[in-house]
């Protein structure tokens, strides 16, 4: 009932709670039916009502999705404020919103990472995060930890 009343969200919002990310699909009695992705139909989450209650709900609105990329680093290059500005230059045409684009390091579970945080729209999602990959992988490469 609460969920009714106040209404955080209605259909057709893309919001994320806790884990959870998608398109609000259905507002039931005892779940809310999410839509992880908009090609496969039958890919979809139903969260516990009694989860709404406990988590902080994040209203992306009905056309935006936040995204969050974390790359772990081996170490942090000289010339990174270089190389932040052009990355930031790069994503600024991919991004929805540049106001809402960000570049930074970070410790995440005792690791270096760049973390890269952008809004896209939520049918193309999958295109941009694409490109953002590839951007940050052309300028920060040498610095990037992957497994091997």
């Amino acid at each position: 009932l609460i969920m009714l009343r106040k209404k955080p969200f209605r259909i057709g919002d893309h919001i994320r709670i806790g884990e959870e990310e998608g398109k609000v699909l259905h507002i039931g009695t005892f779940y809310v039916l999410l839509d992880k992705t908009t090609q496969l139909p039958e890919d979809y989450t139903r969260v516990p009502n009694r989860l709404f209650l406990e988590k902080s709900i994040l209203n992306l609105g009905k056309t935006h999705y936040h995204d969050e990329i974390l790359f772990p680093c081996t170490e942090i290059p000289a010339e990174k404020n270089q190389l932040m500005k052009e990355l930031r230059t790069a994503l600024e045409g991919l991004a929805a919103d540049k106001d809402n684009l960000a570049v930074y390091y970070d410790i995440r579970n005792e690791k270096l990472v760049l973390v890269v945080e952008y809004l896209s729209g939520f049918e193309n999602r999958q295109a941009v995060r694409s490109k953002v990959i590839e951007a940050t992988v052309q300028r920060f490469g040498p610095y990037l930890a992957f497994p091997k």
